[in-house]
C-alpha cells in the first residue's frame, strides 16, 4: 500500500518534469558494450548474444505502448533490433529479454528474429539505442515514420564496440539493481543516478545531491526507505524490500 502512495505522491510532486530516459547497468552512454551482449560469429565475435539489461524512466502521460530499435551507423545503418507492442507499464527490460519476449521483434540484418548483438569488423561503431514512446500499438511492423509521428517522447542510449575489446560483466546485485531502478524510474527525484553507496547504523543508502535525497535499505527489517523533499524529510517506510524487488525486476 505504501508503495501505491509513493508513486501516487511522485506522479503528483511538483518536482520540475524530466525527458524520457533510456539507461542500463550494463553500460554507460558512449560507454563498451561488454561481451554477453555481442554477436557469435566465427572468427570475429564470440559474445552470447543476450539483449542488455534496460532501464526506462520519466514517461510521459498517454503512453500506450513503447518501441525500440538499435541501429549502428558506422556499419551502413545496420539493424541490431526492432521491437514493438512493448507494454506501456514496462520500466525494465532484463538482460536477456530478447529471447522470452511477449512483445513484436522484428528479424534484425543478420536474419535472424530479435536481438543480433554487436560484431564489428572495424573499431568504434556505435550502437544506438532509440526507445520511442508511443500514443499507439501497432497491428503489424511500424516504419520509423511512423514510430516517430506516433511518438509522445523519445529517449537514446549510445553503446560502442572495437574487435579488440574484451569486457566482462556481471548483473548487479538486487540492491544495486534497484537503485538502478529507482533512478531511472523516478529521475526526477533520484538525481543525478549513479551516487555511490553509504552506511550508517544499520541503513545502506545512496544520497542524490542534486535532490538532497536518501534512498536506504535498512538491514534491521529488510525495508525500503525514503527522506527527502517529498516526506519533509522525515524518514518514510516504503515496506519490504522484497516486494519493490519485484516491481523493479531484481528478484
Amino acid at each position: 500500500m505504501k508503495r501505491l502512495l509513493f508513486a501516487a505522491a511522485l506522479a503528483a510532486c511538483a518536482l520540475p518534469a524530466r525527458a524520457l530516459t533510456l539507461t542500463s547497468p550494463a553500460f554507460a552512454d558512449n560507454g563498451t558494450i561488454p561481451n554477453p551482449f555481442t554477436y557469435a560469429l566465427a572468427g570475429q565475435c564470440a559474445g552470447s548474444n543476450h539483449s542488455p539489461p534496460l532501464l526506462i524512466g520519466d514517461v510521459p502521460a498517454g503512453t500506450q505502448s513503447f518501441a525500440l530499435t538499435v541501429y549502428d551507423p558506422d556499419g551502413g545503418n545496420w539493424l541490431h533490433w526492432k521491437a514493438w507492442n512493448i507494454p506501456a507499464t514496462t520500466t525494465r527490460l532484463a538482460e536477456n529479454a530478447a529471447a522470452t519476449a511477449t512483445f513484436s521483434q522484428a528479424s534484425n540484418d543478420f536474419g535472424t528474429a530479435g536481438y543480433g548483438g554487436p560484431c564489428p569488423p572495424t573499431p568504434d561503431h556505435r550502437y544506438v539505442f532509440t526507445l520511442y514512446a508511443l500514443s499507439a500499438t501497432f497491428a503489424s511492423e511500424p516504419s520509423t515514420s511512423q514510430l516517430q509521428a506516433a511518438a509522445l517522447a523519445t529517449a537514446t542510449l549510445t553503446g560502442r564496440r572495437s574487435p579488440t575489446d574484451n569486457l566482462a560483466w556481471t548483473a548487479p546485485s538486487p540492491q544495486e539493481c534497484l537503485f538502478s531502478w529507482a533512478e531511472s524510474t523516478y529521475a526526477s527525484l533520484f538525481a543525478p543516478a549513479g551516487a555511490s553507496d553509504a552506511t550508517l547504523g544499520p541503513y545502506t543508502y545512496r544520497h542524490y545531491a542534486q535532490t538532497n535525497a536518501y534512498l536506504g535499505i535498512s538491514s534491521e527489517n529488510d525495508h525500503l526507505y525514503y527522506l527527502g523533499p517529498l516526506s519533509d524529510y522525515a524518514l518514510l517506510d516504503l515496506d519490504a524490500v522484497a516486494g519493490w524487488y519485484r516491481t523493479a525486476g531484481c528478484d
